[in-house]
């Protein structure tokens, strides 16, 4: 629910602020926000078919757990909720949440992986003009081995709800 009140706080922030004010977030810890601001962004010229906007991904990531409990997130077993990959999907958007490749674990909360989706989706959103983008990317965790994504998805029907046993959800909203 924290989260969730967060996150609609920075859709308000006015499209004026300079980027580097919504990158420089003061914490005392790397696993609330990722540690090296890198923000991977496809932007689009154009308003077509296949590309994604803030306030569509911003549905997507408020669908992500919320807890500030720190943990291991992982593949495979034990089933718990660090188990990965997640998907989250409203409307045309989907954010994938993952371990990068030779990582077997990486510590993080869901809090900072949260805040580090909001401010990917801020800063494509942000390069490429609100017109939309095409997908972006970035790090998370004590050691930047969480790896979201935000990108386009095709609209699943109304009210479509599936999921797997690992906790992969992807979640549909009309």
């Amino acid at each position: 629910m924290l989260l969730t009140f967060c996150l609609c706080l920075l859709a308000l922030l006015p499209f004026s602020t300079p980027l580097t004010t919504l990158k420089t977030i003061n914490t005392t810890s790397p696993l609330i926000q990722p540690s090296n601001n890198d923000f991977n962004c496809v932007p689009t010229w154009s308003l077509r078919p296949n590309t994604v906007n803030t306030r569509v991904c911003g549905g997507a990531i408020v669908l992500l757990p919320s807890s500030h409990a720190v943990g291991d997130f992982h593949y495979g077993p034990p089933p718990d909720r660090y188990e990965l990959p997640i998907i989250k999907q409203y409307s045309y958007c989907r954010v994938v949440v993952e371990l990068m490749s030779g990582f077997a674990s990486e510590e993080s909360s869901w809090l900072g992986v949260g805040v580090a989706a909001s401010n990917l989706n801020i800063a494509c959103g942000k390069t490429s003009q609100e017109m939309g983008y095409k997908n972006g990317w970035t790090n998370a965790g004590e050691h930047d081995g969480i790896r979201i994504t935000l990108e386009w998805a095709k609209p699943l029907p109304p009210g479509l709800l599936g999921g797997g046993s690992n906790g992969t959800t992807v979640g549909a909203v009309a």
